[in-house]
């Protein structure tokens, strides 16, 4: 495939990502992670990482002054913890076509995200949700349906201000940890940069996006298609 097409297929991607992102407030490891998969497994979680950082950044900042503190110390010493062990797990998992790890991680995100309860946001929940995301996010790049479930009794302000703290903290912890697993270099934040371009692009077509579709048909829609893509990536 010509470069040129291959980046733009990427930051297109990464543009229906970062559009559903900020319309929807959730959706984007799920939208991104497939089709990038799929046009070279080596985009994930690295260099969508280090695209995705200035959406992550812009929506913690943007919401900062609703940030609720007090839930941080037991979901960040989870996402620590858990973010140590999905790297580990990477430097232990067999060689091979790594696509059907990625579908199976993106459909039990969809299976958390639909058919698990309101959890109670103690500190022993948050402190696990935060484990089994930094996991996920370290494995495949998915760390949000477990922190986002234990989340959902705060209001929305709060919500996006708690997500994009967490989702900055996992940016800052897992790149060591892929660097130092060999999975990250001058390669991978070169490949990232030229997706920057799509994250920026969604930012802008979240708007019109926001206003055409609500919030809650836009979710069923994304988890939808998600499943289909982890499923195709499993086939594949």
């Amino acid at each position: 495939m010509d470069t040129l097409v291959f980046f733009g297929l990427a930051a297109l991607a990464m543009a229906a990502a970062t559009a559903v992102q900020v319309a929807a407030g959730l959706g984007f490891a799920l939208v991104a992670v497939p089709p990038l998969v799929a046009l070279d497994p080596k985009l994930v979680p690295g260099p969508m990482f280090t695209a995705g950082v200035v959406l992550i950044l812009w929506q913690f900042w943007s919401e900062r002054g609703h940030l609720p503190w007090r839930l941080a110390p037991p979901t960040l010493g989870g996402l620590a913890a858990g973010t140590a062990l999905g790297i580990l797990a990477t430097l232990v998992l067999p060689e091979g076509d790594p696509r059907p790890l990625f579908g199976a991680v993106i459909l039990l995100a969809v299976a958390i995200s639909v058919a698990a309860p309101r959890l109670p946001p103690n500190p022993l929940v948050l402190a696990l949700a935060g484990a089994g995301s930094g996991a996920m996010g370290a494995i495949a790049g998915v760390h949000g349906p477990l922190v986002a479930l234990a989340l959902l009794h705060l209001p929305l302000p709060a919500y996006r201000a708690f997500l994009g703290m967490f989702f900055t903290a996992a940016f800052v912890l897992v790149m060591p940890g892929l660097w130092a697993a060999g999975r990250y270099g001058v390669a991978e934040f070169l490949a990232g940069l030229l997706l920057l371009p799509g994250v920026l692009a969604g930012v802008w077509l979240a708007g019109p996006l926001r206003r055409a579709i609500p919030p809650r048909a836009l979710r069923g829609f994304v988890l939808a298609l998600s499943a289909a893509s982890g499923l195709a990536l499993i086939l594949a």
